[in-house]
């Protein structure tokens, strides 16, 4: 429909148009944000494949696998969950999600909730 025959339209009708506007951002202004992609990083602990989910590519994963092997430890010793594991001064808060169908391992980093690492069978 074209504006003008709509905006007298709704003047015909009484009806005052509403226009909206947003602002626009210069080229100046925008920052490109990184892909969060899972990256597999191999076989874990007991065996599980361990993926970052991250921003960072394949450096997330030595971070990736401390914190599954953290976490596999935790597991193992029968800490209840959600268990929180550190790994250096980062604390990851770990538990069991429900997949399709399987479940997996899931860890978010609590400094930076986008990165996640995931355990699966």
């Amino acid at each position: 429909m074209r504006t003008g025959a709509t905006t007298t339209l709704l003047a015909a009708a009484g009806i005052a148009p509403l226009v909206l506007s947003a602002p626009v951002a210069d080229a100046a202004h925008l920052r490109v944000v990184p892909a969060v992609v899972a990256v597999d990083c191999g076989p874990g602990w007991r065996g599980l494949a361990v993926f970052a989910v991250t921003a960072k590519g394949k450096s997330a994963c030595p971070t990736a696998q401390k914190v599954a092997t953290a976490y596999g430890r935790a597991v193992a010793a029968n800490r209840a969950q959600p268990v929180t594991v550190y790994v250096g001064r980062t604390a990851w808060k770990c538990q069991e999600r429900q997949g399709d169908p399987n479940p997996y391992g899931e860890c978010v980093s609590l400094d930076t909730p986008g990165e996640k690492v995931r355990l699966s069978s």
